[in-house]
């Protein structure tokens, strides 16, 4: 197991000791190999499977997996004298042609599924990145976005009826919260 691991899963709590054990190892096997899949950077069938498991179970979900890797993000941004956050939103394109990921929504258009992430990343003024701080995973709804499409005249009438919290925008000023609570 690589040091850093422990430093930065230092805060895991999920629940249930085994989980935190296997969070490390999966971040292990995935730092190894960032850019593979989890059935090659898993060493093995039933490493590959034990991953699968930890994401699919009930205690696991994008807060309880990126919690200590914020606080380990806070711990380093605290020994800084400035700190830059920046936030942008990535598609996760998931599209397959012969199945639908659950809760994946459309993208740019009906065909292409997938997941909004909005992450924000602290630096250093030097560029060094000190970590996540905050990452918002959102889908659109199809019925929503189909209407819109169909109905472009009335679409700007209905985003504006909707309250800011209802809004994809309001992801950025849930940003800007956050980095005043950092800053705090």
């Amino acid at each position: 197991m690589q040091d850093w691991i422990g430093r930065e899963l230092k805060t895991s709590d999920i629940g249930d000791t085994r989980l935190d054990a296997r969070y490390k190892i999966i971040m292990n096997d995935l730092s190894r190999k960032p850019s593979f899949s989890i059935p090659t950077a898993c060493d093995g069938w039933n490493e590959t499977h034990a991953a699968y498991r930890f994401f699919a179970n009930e205690r696991t979900d994008v807060k309880s997996i990126l919690k200590p890797c914020q606080d380990a993000a806070l711990k380093r941004i605290q020994e800084q004298r400035v700190v830059l956050v920046a936030q942008d939103t990535t598609e996760i394109d998931v599209t397959r042609r012969h199945e639908k990921m659950e809760g994946a929504g459309p993208l740019s258009n009906a065909n292409r599924l997938g997941f909004f992430n909005h992450t924000m990343l602290a630096i250093t003024s030097d560029r060094i990145p000190l970590g996540v701080v905050l990452a918002q995973i959102h889908a659109r709804d199809l019925e929503e976005f189909l209407s819109n499409q169909k109905d472009r005249k009335n679409r700007d009438k209905r985003r504006k009826q909707k309250s800011i919290e209802e809004k994809e925008s309001y992801r950025w000023l849930v940003g800007c919260q956050k980095s005043c609570e950092i800053q705090r």
